[in-house]
């Protein structure tokens, strides 16, 4: 009797260990102690997350999260992108397909062409994070403004009051939310074209820009 107890609560712990990784709907990663080697074991247990979040980054790693989670991701939040190039930036669009919202720190090897690739793939894009992304332009800026359920967009890098005629031009029509910081070159004309072209506009950060506050008013 006792074997068959012991049995059956190991039957309920198993199916409670299921349980309890099938609800994990967010796995935050950044400080954990698995090890790179160990993180398809990890990803394999939370194959139903929908967000991931990372403090470094490797190839490897988009295909991982391509086997493991590509069918339900849709957040993803990586933090020292110093290794990502524009090709990987262009896999990441097409093996994780569904994701909606994209945080990338310290990008400084994408260029504009990345930048488009990752517009063109996930088009459906409703949160967009870029800092120290030293590629972005007029191009890469109109492929932003062109994502048509784009709601929040920040901005942590040098672009200029081109760039945001160029994010206007695209059209932007989502667009409620918007950050751009430690931009030194974005000025009074150019925060004022992008508040009278987004009428949906309710949020705005001009921090360590040449924008008044008064003209936020």
């Amino acid at each position: 009797a006792g074997g068959q107890d012991n049995l059956e609560l190991r039957l309920v712990s198993r199916r409670f260990d299921k349980l309890v990784r099938d609800s994990i709907v967010q796995l935050d990663l950044r400080h954990s102690r698995a090890t790179r080697t160990e993180i398809p074991f990890v990803l394999a247990q939370f194959h139903r997350t929908r967000s991931l979040r990372f403090e470094w980054f490797t190839d490897t790693l988009i295909d991982e999260m391509a086997l493991f989670c590509g069918k339900n991701l849709e957040e993803l939040w990586i933090e020292g992108c110093g290794h990502m190039t524009d090709a990987a930036l262009a896999r990441l669009g097409t093996a994780l397909p569904g994701l909606l919202n994209v945080h990338l720190t310290g990008a400084g090897h994408i260029t504009s062409a990345g930048i488009i690739s990752l517009c063109t793939q996930l088009p459906n894009l409703r949160y967009l994070f870029l800092q120290r992304c030293s590629g972005l332009d007029s191009a890469s800026m109109r492929a932003i403004g062109q994502l048509q359920s784009l709601e929040s967009l920040v901005i942590c890098t040098g672009i200029n009051d081109e760039c945001i005629d160029a994010l206007v031009a695209g059209g932007v029509p989502a667009l409620t939310s918007i950050a751009l910081q430690e931009c030194v070159d974005v000025t009074e004309d150019g925060a004022e074209s992008l508040i009278l072209a987004c009428p949906r506009l309710r949020q705005v950060d001009f921090t360590e820009t040449r924008v008044r506050d008064s003209t936020l008013r």
